[in-house]
């Protein structure tokens, strides 16, 4: 059933729906080639958790470091980041 404007009925004006967008709510070093990442919410088991090039590390210094693997957890609340490693000075 659609409400005003052919949106699902909710609580927000004209009933449309209220969506939250998932956040990172902590991140922690798992070993030094490893990133666990924590959501908020459960997030959707399709291609674009487990895909790589959808995680970037901002440069700072020494070289670039890249994502290799991505490990999703069961629960879809977190994942762990694989990379190439960081380093210092250049």
């Amino acid at each position: 059933m659609s409400g005003y404007g052919q949106s699902e009925y909710g609580l927000d004006s004209y009933g449309t729906v209220v969506l939250e967008s998932p956040r990172i709510i902590s991140m922690e070093s798992v070993d030094g080639l490893s990133i666990r990442i924590d959501f908020n919410m459960t997030m959707l088991d399709n291609s674009d958790l487990s895909n790589p090039d959808n995680y970037v590390f901002a440069p700072i210094f020494g070289a670039p470091v890249t994502v290799d693997s991505v490990d999703v957890d069961s629960d879809f609340n977190s994942v762990v980041l694989n990379h190439s490693g960081t380093t210092l000075g250049g």
